[in-house]
C-alpha cells in the first residue's frame, strides 16, 4: 500500500504523495497504471490474447483496461496488436 511505501521511506502518505508527483510528474496512481499497460503490452508481445494481457495485469474489467490503454496509447489494444504484428510475431 501507498502507507506501507511512505512508511518505508519515513514520510507521511500524503507529504510522499506530493513529493513523488513532484518526482516523477504523475501520481502514484497513474504510475501504477502505465507499469500495467506497459506488462500488458508485454504479455500480447508473448503472444497471448488480449484478454489475458488484461486479466494477468489486474484490471477488473476490460473497459477500465481500454480506457487506460487508449489513454496511454490513442489507440485501442486491438490496433496496437495489429500495428504491431511484426513483433509479436517474430518473439
Amino acid at each position: 500500500t501507498v502507507e506501507d511505501v511512505a512508511e518505508t521511506v519515513h514520510m507521511s502518505k500524503f507529504y510522499f504523495l506530493r513529493k513523488f508527483k513532484e518526482i516523477t510528474g504523475m501520481t502514484v496512481h497513474n504510475f501504477i497504471v502505465n507499469k500495467r499497460i506497459i506488462a500488458a503490452c508485454q504479455i500480447m508481445a508473448e503472444g497471448k490474447s488480449i484478454t489475458e494481457s488484461w486479466q494477468m495485469t489486474g484490471f477488473a474489467d476490460y473497459s477500465s483496461f481500454l480506457r487506460n490503454f487508449r489513454k496511454i496509447y490513442g489507440i485501442s489494444p486491438k490496433e496496437y496488436r495489429e500495428n504491431n504484428r511484426s513483433l509479436i510475431i517474430s518473439q
